[in-house]
Formats: C-alpha cells, structure tokens, sequence
C-alpha cells in the first residue's frame, strides 16, 4: 500500500475493502502488457455500496454489490499495478500516486 491507500484505510475504516482488492482482484494482474494494471472503484452510499475494476479502459473485469460500505460517502479511485522485478510486487495506490 502507498501512503495514500494507507490513511484512506486508517481514516476511513477501509482495510475491509484492502483485503478485499489483496484477495479477489489483485490476483487478475499478470506479468503482461494487458493485464498488469487495474483501475479500481468504490462507491459508497446510504444504500451500500459497489466495487467495479476495470482494466483502465473501461472493459469491466470484477464487479461487487455491497449491502453495508462503512467509508464515508462518495467515489473512491485506486489503481493496483504489478510492477515486474525478480519479485514481482502488486502495489495498491491512488491516482494521485501514480
């Protein structure tokens, strides 16, 4: 996780939604060309909430209805990469970040 990422988990009460991007998106990243980054969105409201990745082109790679979404209301943009070195690492940031 970037800093960015970080405070809006700490802040927000979002490390459900971390682990969620860790367990069931981030493992659709594959070290090439087309699949090595992710856009990620939450939306949350009084109704719940929404989890939709995409490929940052608007082809919908993962979608997820939430019936209670505790972070403060509004639109939340991520982007998870897999940056490729002898380890390959998947780093979780905000667009700001990038």
């Amino acid at each position: 996780l970037t800093d960015g990422v970080q405070y809006f988990a700490e802040k927000g009460g979002a490390f459900w939604f971390v682990d969620i991007v860790n367990t069931e998106i981030a493992p659709l990243l594959k070290p090439n060309p087309d699949q090595y980054f992710i856009a990620v969105t939450l939306i949350s409201n009084k109704e719940g909430g929404s989890i939709v990745a995409t490929d940052g082109n608007e082809k919908v790679l993962y979608t997820k209805m939430l019936d209670v979404c505790v972070v403060p209301e509004g639109t939340w943009e991520f982007y998870i990469i897999l940056e490729m070195s002898e380890n390959p690492v998947i780093v979780m940031m905000l667009p700001s970040e990038y």
